[in-house]
């Protein structure tokens, strides 16, 4: 459900007695052929193992004219074409810049040249492998969102693919062509590894980096390059009315059900990866609405406070990293202030980067701006999805604000009345979307919590 944690259970070792059934039922969905695999489904001890499975040698037979291009990736073209004043085709009538996609320096050698675009569908073989023979020149990272990369999505999105995560490879052949390859991530495949580089997507690094490789050797056509995994991050809202239990199944997910606390989960469990979630840990951090701030501590010493106790950083480290998620809060000036000098959005701003400050697996949200003003809550808004796309945390958003859950969310959890049931699970719309689509997905939540 959560995009990172299916990077986690992905990677989980699970009893066979439970992955086996769950593969059987996956290859059979996706339609997925594993005559051509080279281990047995039997042999897979995780999903990503099985998702990135490698092939037999001869299922995929190399053309031996030395001019034909090899497809990189097995999958559906879904579109090929010229490059025409820098722009790309996404879909009929839609284009995207290619200087938007891979950087202006790129884009002005490839302007006037060719490209193909293919889709990979869940059921499909996720390695890359390259279609010339070449030596990789250079590589750069791009960080973004993690959109999904389907039909609707692609209609719906203007240049999707330069907003999403992605990593562009030039290739220089030995008659000195150049060629480049754009891996581009989405909602749950949010890796992209590369055989010649140590590196992948979807690592909250902020800034778009560049490479040369130096020195590299030369890769034969068809051999792997690269692959896709699974694991990415996502935010997701849940929307619902006073005493529908919200609170409570965030304090559930946080590990707080127990005597102590008199949470008790009557039927089922909470599991992270194959852990069951039995008690709070620093891999699950909690912001209240309330700041929860230490009042005789400054500023700068309550964000460092838990990674000195807790992570067992030490005292100029956790100065450090305090001070960078400051700055992203737009607080450094106040760090020697103490909570009692600070405004309320000022006090939820150090909770906030205290928070990711600590760097954990999942970020608990319950209505953190609930007492703030429109206009501070606004602003904090957009920080926080600023903070989210910088550092790829996964983020469950408390709310009872529609329009707070649309905005902050990928995907919005609709819970009933007392007794809470999730009554819909919705697709938030993206940023560009139309005033419209989004006054229309808010009266579709509207009318779920009236009902």
């Amino acid at each position: 459900m959560i995009s990172r944690a299916a990077g986690y259970l992905a990677d989980g070792c699970f009893p066979p007695a439970l992955l086996q059934p769950f593969l059987n039922w996956y290859c059979t969905r996706y339609k997925v052929n594993m005559d051509e695999a080279e281990k047995s489904l039997e042999s897979f001890t995780t999903f990503n193992e099985f998702f990135t499975r490698s092939l037999k040698k001869d299922a995929r037979p190399i053309n031996k004219a030395v001019k034909t291009a090899v497809s990189p990736t097995d999958g559906r073209v879904y579109n090929a074409g010229a490059i025409k004043n820098g722009l790309v085709m996404q879909v009929k009538d839609v284009y995207y810049s290619l200087s938007e996609l891979i950087g202006k320096d790129y884009a002005d050698r490839y302007d006037e040249g060719t490209q193909v675009t293919i889709y990979l569908s869940p059921g499909d073989y996720h390695r890359i492998h390259l279609p010339y023979e070449a030596t990789p020149a250079s590589y750069s990272y791009f960080p973004g969102t993690l959109w999904p990369v389907n039909d609707e999505f692609l209609n719906l999105v203007g240049g999707l693919f330069s907003l999403n995560e992605r990593i562009f490879t030039e290739f220089r052949t030995a008659q000195d062509m150049n060629y480049g390859i754009v891996k581009v991530g989405a909602l749950n495949v949010g890796r992209i590894s590369l055989t010649y580089a140590d590196t992948q997507s979807n690592r909250g690094v902020p800034e778009i980096s560049n490479f040369s490789l130096p020195s590299l050797r030369k890769y034969a056509r068809g051999e792997e390059i690269g692959r896709f995994s699974l694991g990415s991050t996502e935010r997701l809202t849940v929307v619902g009315k006073s005493g529908c239990g919200k609170s409570t199944l965030l304090m559930a997910i946080g590990g707080f059900a127990n005597d102590e606390n008199n949470l008790h989960i009557a039927e089922g469990e909470i599991l992270l990866g194959s852990k069951k979630v039995s008690k709070p840990d620093y891999e699950r951090i909690i912001v209240f609405q309330e700041h929860s701030l230490l009042p005789w501590k400054s500023v700068l010493d309550n964000v460092m406070f838990p990674l000195i106790r807790a992570r067992k950083v030490s005292k100029s480290e956790a100065e450090q990293r305090a001070m960078n998620y400051l700055q992203k809060v737009h607080l450094e000036d106040q760090r020697h202030k103490y909570p009692h000098q600070l405004s309320g959005g000022q006090r939820q701003r150090v909770s906030i980067a205290r928070a990711f400050a600590m760097q954990s697996k999942i970020l608990l949200m319950d209505e953190p701006y609930g007492a703030l003003d429109a206009l501070t809550k606004n602003k904090m808004q957009d920080e926080l999805l600023e903070l989210c796309g910088e550092t790829k945390a996964t983020v469950i958003f408390i709310t009872h604000d529609i329009q707070e859950a649309i905005k902050v969310g990928h995907r919005v959890l609709v819970l009933s009345s007392h007794p809470g049931q999730v009554v819909a699970e919705l697709n938030s719309v993206p940023p560009t979307a139309s005033a419209s689509e989004r006054q229309a997905l808010h009266d579709r939540i509207h009318k779920l919590l009236n009902h």
